[in-house]
C-alpha cells in the first residue's frame, strides 16, 4: 500500500506537470520569424505553414518567383506586396494579435498562418 502522502505529492507534480504543458508557448518577439517562399511553373511553395508569434516581432518573408504575383497579409491593417519576377524581401510586424494569414493571390494558396499573441 501507498502511503497517503506519498500519493499526495504525487498528485500535486501530476498537476505542475498538466499546468506546464497548458502553458502559452515562449516567443521571443525579438526574434524574426523568416518565411522562405518559391513561386515557380504555376506552383508556390510552401503552403500551410503555421508559427506563434508575439505583436511587434519582426517577420522576414524572402520570395523568389519566375511571374507576378500579390502576396496579401490578412491583418489589422492588411498589408500587400507587389512579387515580380525575381527576387525580394519583405518585412512587416503585427500589431493586433489574432489569427493572420499569408496569401498569394494571383497563384493561389496560403503561405502561413501566424497566431499573434500580445
Amino acid at each position: 500500500m501507498i502511503p497517503r502522502r506519498t500519493l499526495s505529492v504525487l498528485a500535486v507534480a501530476g498537476m505542475l506537470v498538466l499546468a506546464g504543458c497548458a502553458e502559452d508557448p515562449v516567443v521571443d518577439a525579438s526574434t524574426p520569424i523568416s518565411i522562405t517562399v518559391t513561386i515557380a511553373d504555376g506552383t508556390i511553395t510552401p503552403l500551410g505553414l503555421e508559427y506563434d508569434a508575439s505583436t511587434g516581432q519582426p517577420v522576414v518573408v524572402d520570395v523568389t518567383s519566375d511571374t507576378d504575383d500579390e502576396l496579401h497579409l490578412h491583418a489589422e491593417p492588411e498589408k500587400t506586396f507587389a512579387v515580380t519576377p525575381g527576387t525580394h524581401q519583405f518585412q512587416f510586424t503585427v500589431d493586433v494579435p489574432g489569427s493572420v494569414s499569408l496569401e498569394s493571390h494571383h497563384v493561389g494558396g496560403t503561405i502561413a498562418t501566424i497566431d499573434v499573441r500580445p
